[in-house]
């Protein structure tokens, strides 16, 4: 869940007049459904946006953070939960992992720290800080129907996700709503535009073979995370014609699920685009 709906629900509490609470998975271990750095919005009515990991350990801590906001029990607690039957801090889940989770609360009248930013929840002989880790930026280079689709899920994934089109007035990229950046340029003079790096993944879906070429050719040769194209090797062969492949570029891009429509496309691009962010932020990208 992106911080940018975490912070909001949070605000409209306060506005009200309300306190709200802010769960937060510090850390885990193991086969843990709450992984680190989850966030969850909980008000006194119950939870607003977010999630930290679901099931019983989510249900337990929510319940216990609405009865602190009822009862105007503000002050910030910590609590670890065994995913096994065994231990006596049982989570009633069997996973076999463990999870500690900061609950924090912000009171009417309270700023709230914008998002991206680093914040803190201070408890009694202890202090949790969070700064949020830094993006993974998607660049579609493409504005269609699969690029639409996809910049509804990556943003969903908390990819910032920018879009190029060199086509004025195109419907789907008019209505792509998704995108936090949109782009109308030139795909030749992609290489002045696209940024680069490891977290920044790039997936090539032009209208036409002949425009794939010119933004394959115009980005080929520069560092990035995941570089992929729709089409086949034998199209990414013909594209090329002979030069050096990076081991990051990817054809035909997506997970192989046997997909057809657009929709379908963008589920196996987005699925192989969150493994190789695991993998990237794993080896500390």
């Amino acid at each position: 869940m992106a911080e940018r709906e975490i912070w909001p629900a949070l605000q409209h509490e306060l506005a009200a007049g309300r306190a709200g609470a802010l769960l937060v998975v510090s850390e885990h271990r193991g086969s843990s459904p709450g992984r680190q750095g989850m966030l969850m919005a909980v008000s006194r009515h119950g939870p607003l946006a977010g999630t930290i990991g679901g099931g019983q350990a989510e249900t337990t801590l929510v319940a216990a953070a609405q009865a602190a906001l009822q009862a105007e029990n503000l002050q910030p607690w910590r609590q670890t939960l065994i995913h096994h039957t065994t231990d006596s801090n049982a989570s009633g889940m069997i996973c076999g992992g463990q999870q500690t989770v900061v609950v924090g609360f912000w009171q009417p009248g309270q700023a709230l720290p914008a998002t991206g930013e680093p914040w803190s929840i201070i408890g009694d002989g202890w202090a949790y800080h969070h700064t949020p880790p830094r993006k993974f930026t998607a660049c579609l280079i493409g504005g269609g129907h699969v690029s639409l689709a996809l910049s509804r899920l990556l943003d969903r994934l908390d990819f910032r996700v920018q879009v190029f089109e060199e086509r004025p007035g195109i419907a789907t990229f008019v209505a792509n709503t998704a995108a936090h950046e949109k782009h109308h340029t030139p795909y030749g003079s992609l290489a002045d535009q696209v940024p680069e790096g490891d977290r920044v993944f790039v997936a090539i879906m032009t209208h036409s073979h002949e425009r794939d070429a010119v933004a394959l050719r115009a980005l080929v040769g520069r560092p990035f995370g995941y570089l992929g194209l729709l089409g086949s090797r034998h199209k990414l062969k013909s594209l090329l014609a002979g030069e050096a492949q990076p081991d990051f570029l990817r054809a035909p891009m997506g997970l192989p699920i046997g997909s057809h429509t657009a929709e379908e496309i963008a589920v196996s691009i987005a699925a192989e685009m969150v493994a190789v962010r695991h993998a990237v932020a794993g080896n500390g990208g």
